[in-house]
């Protein structure tokens, strides 16, 4: 019946920073390599004798990936960090933790400049610098990942703390 940090609700906040940085990476690299797919496979499919109306269908989802999935990275970028931040108002914390939260944001500081090196690295080095390209939210927000994440570490930790000062905590 261990209580440590990480298994206590103040804890969480690790794990939801860690979250929210893998699936907005892992949603970006997705959406690329998804693209490459789907023109890869438009250019198949323009050689196969299909009827007209799969080839526009193929041609229509192949035009409008970028736009989709570039609304969708941005979407679910909102409504992650809307929960962390709604999670982390409700969540009573004692100021002693405000110091773990600063260590915590200093080591996912560096997670994510590593993070923002490998999607750089990995889309501007090959082909794949073309498609990515394309895109316009994914690219930003990878590029200024280090940025966004420290803005809402800092929010996250504004919240989690600001309700002893408003006589809220109990």
């Amino acid at each position: 019946m261990q209580n440590g940090f990480l298994r206590s609700k103040r804890g969480s906040y690790v794990y939801d920073m860690l979250w929210l940085v893998v699936i907005i990476f892992v949603l970006g690299i997705a959406a690329v390599v998804g693209k490459v797919l789907v023109s890869e496979l438009t250019v198949a499919t323009d050689e196969m004798p299909l009827p007209a109306e799969v080839g526009d269908t193929i041609h229509d989802v192949d035009d409008g990936y970028v736009g989709a999935w570039d609304f969708f990275y941005l979407f679910a970028f909102v409504i992650l960090v809307g929960m962390l931040w709604y999670s982390s108002w409700i969540i009573d914390a004692a100021p002693i933790f405000f110091i773990i939260m600063i260590v915590v944001t200093i080591i996912f500081t560096v997670v994510n400049m590593l993070l923002s090196t490998v999607f750089d690295d990995l889309f501007s080095n090959n082909g794949l610098s073309d498609t990515a390209s394309q895109f316009v939210i994914i690219p930003f927000m990878m590029n200024h990942i280090v940025i966004i994440m420290i803005v809402v570490a800092v929010i996250t930790g504004v919240l989690l703390y600001a309700k002893r000062s408003m006589g809220v905590y109990e």
